[in-house]
């Protein structure tokens, strides 16, 4: 397993949530956007979206998601959001009317 590592940050570049996967714990939220993206049983929380709930508890905008991704030996792997974290990251964005920018490691 890759572990995959995401921080989020307001307009100012403060930090307001960091998480990584959890290949362990699963969440509701997890659960219905991966219903609604077809793919039923991921619902292990990924790194953006534990970030994305952490900063929602500052009570402030995102503006910046930083995602990295790291292989087993060490290695820096290209990253960007699956299927089900972009969907999320879409609903965000609609509830919060703003535009998150996504930088990934490439």
């Amino acid at each position: 397993r890759c572990r995959v590592y995401s921080v989020a940050t307001d307009k100012r570049g403060n930090y307001l949530g960091e998480a990584m996967n959890s290949y362990v714990k699963t969440s509701p939220v997890m659960k219905k956007f991966s219903f609604l993206s077809g793919q039923n049983g991921k619902e292990y929380l990924h790194s953006e979206v534990r970030a994305i709930l952490f900063a929602m508890k500052s009570n402030k905008i995102i503006d910046k998601l930083y995602i990295a991704r790291v292989g087993k030996s060490g290695e820096s792997l290209p990253s960007k959001p699956c299927v089900i974290c972009q969907m999320f990251i879409e609903d965000y964005e609609r509830l919060y009317n703003t535009r998150i920018k996504i930088i990934c490691q490439t």
